[in-house]
């Protein structure tokens, strides 16, 4: 875990084949952020939802 800073999906070889393979981004998403937001979505959405509220600020837990 990095302590500040944000990953770019895709931008090294590394990525590229998560990237492909479906993972998400978590940007500059904390782990404690990620964690209560996945188990938020999880109980209350489809998978296709998921995927879709993942990647965007609902709280302003993302800076995108």
């Amino acid at each position: 875990q990095c302590p500040g800073g944000k990953v770019t999906q895709g931008k090294y070889e590394t990525s590229k084949s998560l990237q492909e393979i479906g993972v998400l981004s978590g940007s500059d998403l904390t782990l404690e952020a990620a964690v209560t937001k996945m188990m938020l979505l999880l109980g209350n959405f489809s998978h296709q939802e998921v995927k879709e509220k993942l990647v965007k600020p609902l709280a302003g837990e993302l800076s995108k």
